[in-house]
């Protein structure tokens, strides 16, 4: 999302240089690259840099993980083919957004700068044709479609006060069974709502979360127990590794810095730096990659996944290219696997 107070402020600014008002200084130079796929390099960059300071893990397979979400070398056709707009006025402040304190949520600024330009509900190939807050679905995937082949749409979260769910382009979900909202809103009683603050109370039967990078001290074992929504501490004390920093896990009731690859792990499965695992010997090992191990999201440990390519049972697996036989492993983004030849195909733009 924009940034609001930085776009009334870049407004006053070209206000004060228009009218000649204000200091005379030559105004600054923006660092913004020429194209949009460089632009896209560099933000996947800050965006990597960011992960491993406030979650730990290795910054090459962050940046790895980030190129998996983009495709940084489609910008550039998908602006000649008008599906994308490249608006690099933002793109300084959006580097910066990345520096920012880790408790801090941020916005959506690279899809500003990057901004997709097909409505949702309309196809899609890829997400990076989708809008600011929107992306490329297969809906097929819920069950509440007709499974057509390649047929992704752009689609949103639910926004605040509409309905939980996904939004394909109408004013109510066209699916309900994956209950969320754009981020920072949470899902409560089936609507998005604004989560709780820093002091706010939570538990006791109350529906509505504590925001991101906070957690409700009330006693999960017992419903009725109330508590307020406190920030996570270094070191602070905790009952899961969502009560902890990025960068640490919950060890017997205290938060402790996560553990390297060659590590022990035996007494804290959940305990490795982002992309390792802990494996079956007790050992922290390297995972996330193709051939290797799925990895526990950060922050999300039962959910397993892979920095490229595709969890498969529990060993990430390389994506198929068009050509390639699908089934054991998933088609690239851009493609689909055809059931009668058995083989990805690529999806019309």
């Amino acid at each position: 999302m924009k940034n609001a107070a930085l776009v009334g402020w870049s407004c006053l600014v070209v206000v004060a240089t228009l009218t000649g008002c204000g200091s005379s200084s030559p105004p600054k130079k923006s660092n913004a690259p020429a194209t949009a796929s460089a632009a896209c390099v560099q933000l996947h960059a800050a965006s990597a840099a960011r992960s491993a300071r406030c979650l730990g893990g290795a910054l090459a397979d962050w940046q790895a993980y980030a190129a998996s979400q983009d495709d940084c070398t489609a910008y550039d056709r998908h602006i000649a083919e008008g599906k994308v707009e490249y608006r690099p006025e933002g793109f300084d402040a959006c580097v910066a957004g990345y520096e920012v304190p880790c408790d801090r949520v941020l916005d959506y600024c690279f899809y500003e700068i990057l901004h997709g330009l097909v409505p949702d509900g309309q196809h899609c190939q890829d997400t990076e044709v989708c809008g600011t807050v929107s992306a490329c679905f297969a809906l097929s995937s819920t069950g509440n479609a007709t499974g057509e082949l390649c047929g992704e749409i752009c689609v949103r979260a639910g926004q605040e006060n509409e309905a939980c769910g996904l939004y394909c382009g109408g004013a109510v979900p066209c699916v309900t069974e994956i209950p969320l909202c754009q981020s920072p809103l949470v899902c409560a009683n089936g609507v998005c709502v604004k989560p709780k603050a820093a002091g706010d109370s939570c538990g006791g039967g109350d529906p509505v979360a504590c925001a991101t990078f906070l957690s409700c001290s009330a006693d999960p074992a017992d419903p009725q127990s109330t508590g307020t929504c406190q920030a996570h501490t270094a070191g602070g004390s905790c009952r899961s590794d969502q009560d902890c920093i990025g960068t640490e896990f919950c060890l017997q009731g205290t938060c402790a810095a996560r553990r390297a690859v060659g590590a022990s792990c035996a007494d804290a499965p959940t305990g490795c730096v982002p992309w390792t695992a802990c494996d079956a010997g007790g050992v922290c090992v390297a995972a996330g990659r193709p051939d290797f191990p799925c990895a526990p999201f950060p922050g999300v440990p039962e959910f397993m996944t892979c920095a490229v390519g595709t969890c498969f049972d529990t060993l990430c697996v390389a994506n198929a290219t068009p050509g390639q036989t699908c089934g054991a492993a998933a088609c690239a983004v851009g493609s689909a696997c055809d059931p009668a030849s058995g083989t990805c195909v690529t999806c019309p733009p």
